[in-house]
């Protein structure tokens, strides 16, 4: 089937405005929402094969649409959980949980053919707290498929989804890189410095020092999470530790530093949170991870130790990345959004695309397949990037640094030589991501998936 229908009951959503707007103040929309066909950039047939889809969008649906037609209603879920899940097939819907479901019932009351609730997230990867729920909408709707999606996804943590969600035949999951979607519509569209700061040739006055810093590397990572603090760990405490990198961690559980954020009236609140996130990084780490006595203390110690900071000034620095900043290092190391789980992309691989850097990341595996799906280049002809697909975090991260390790063996001459040969893939990059490129395979693939399972 070609034609498909994005149907909405209000303008561009399902929620009315006035909904809408409740929800950008109190943060459970996250982010600014984006219809569909903006997210995708759909109204511009270059963006996907228009021999093989046409696309109508429907606001304030009456009822009628266009015959013969997938009919889509999407509902993105950002940043916040649909449900909270528990073991024993046990949930209970958050509030924004509620609305969904109300929502979805007076969709489904039109009766449309071949319905379909695209129910995804484009800030963030599946999460998989709403397995039961979709399992009792899979069967409260046996006629209607639902569809979800975020850019990769976590873990299944207690199983719900192979244990139950997997077997309802009306639902699919189906991911797409929406983050990389989301940070060209805004960055290289509207032209805003949310995620990038295309402008910022100059540090500033708290970072001047590294005005004119050109190390090999540059690492830097805002808040904790597991394989940031085993890579500080490996890139602190081995072989060249930090001697050729830009390198930035701004978490510790030093006293001093946690006593500077608790104190100050515009990060106390972030405290708990960033609390919350060094004590999961170290529990995942000793329960997940085959870990030395050697690793642990010197993980632990590495934790305690006071933090790097070069270019945020406190936690509420949500860190803009500028090009003063990646012009510190050749080689942009990129530690990725989620320790585990599958094909997580966001705006951190994004960066050095965008400042034309080579990158090398880490994180959960699939990174590199997901990339490569949309044709950018992972640069793995000119360094080992097998690590990637280890089913360990700590072999993914040991990998990882090895990796760094071979590039230090270079000389200056061969390192100069290898950035060289670099450019081509580097420049391919800063192209397909400035350019929205990446769309066309991103979206056709996405849609003949859809198409693939709802008909």
């Amino acid at each position: 089937m070609k034609n498909i229908n994005l149907v909405y009951l209000n303008n561009g959503f399902q929620f009315t405005d006035e909904v809408i707007e409740h929800h950008n103040k109190i943060g459970w929309l996250g982010r600014e929402p984006l219809p569909l066909e903006t997210l995708c950039q759909l109204t511009n047939d270059t963006t996907y094969n228009s021999d093989n889809y046409t696309f109508n969008v429907i606001h304030n649906l009456t009822g009628e649409v266009p015959a013969d037609a997938v009919n889509i209603f999407p509902i993105d879920f950002q940043s916040f959980p649909i449900s909270y899940e528990g073991a024993g097939q046990s949930y209970t819907l958050s509030d924004f949980g509620k609305l969904i479901d109300e929502k979805i019932a007076e969709c489904v009351s039109y009766n449309l053919p071949n319905t379909v609730f695209l129910i995804y997230t484009s800030t963030e990867p599946y999460f998989f707290d709403a397995n039961m729920y979709f399992v009792k909408l899979a069967d409260q709707y046996p006629d209607v498929h639902f569809v979800l999606s975020g850019s990769g996804e976590t873990e299944d943590y207690f199983g719900n989804y192979e244990a139950h969600l997997k077997q309802k035949t009306n639902v699919s999951k189906i991911h797409k890189l929406w983050y990389l979607d989301r940070v060209h519509y805004i960055t290289s569209i509207l032209g805003k410095g949310t995620h990038v700061d295309l402008n910022q040739t100059i540090p500033q006055e708290h970072s001047s020092d590294y005005g004119n810093l050109k190390n090999r590397f540059l690492l830097t990572m805002r808040n904790c999470r597991s394989h940031r603090l085993l890579i500080s760990y490996f890139m602190e405490t081995k072989g060249n530790k930090l001697n050729d990198v830009t390198y930035s961690r701004n978490f510790s559980m030093a006293p001093s530093f946690m006593a500077k954020i608790y104190n100050n009236p515009e990060t106390k609140s972030e405290f708990p949170y960033h609390v919350h996130l060094m004590t999961t990084a170290m529990h995942d780490l000793m329960q997940k991870e085959n870990l030395t006595e050697q690793d642990i203390t010197g993980i632990t110690k590495t934790l305690y130790s006071r933090p790097h900071v070069i270019d945020l000034k406190d936690l509420n620095d949500r860190g803009v990345p500028g090009p003063w900043l990646y012009d510190t290092g050749f080689i942009s190391l990129i530690p990725g959004g989620e320790p585990y789980g599958y094909g997580y992309v966001d705006e951190k691989q994004m960066f050095p695309m965008y400042f034309k850097k080579p990158f090398i990341t880490v994180g959960c595996k699939g990174i590199y397949e997901e990339l490569k799906r949309l044709n950018f280049k992972t640069f793995d002809t000119f360094w080992d990037t097998s690590f990637n697909s280890m089913d360990t975090l700590k072999h993914r991260v040991q990998g990882f640094y090895q990796t760094i390790a071979d590039i230090r063996q270079l000389n200056d001459l061969e390192f100069a030589q290898l950035l060289n040969k670099l450019q081509d893939d580097v420049n391919h990059n800063y192209k397909n991501i400035t350019t929205g490129k990446f769309r066309r395979c991103s979206n056709d693939d996405f849609f003949k998936e859809i198409i693939n399972a709802c008909c």
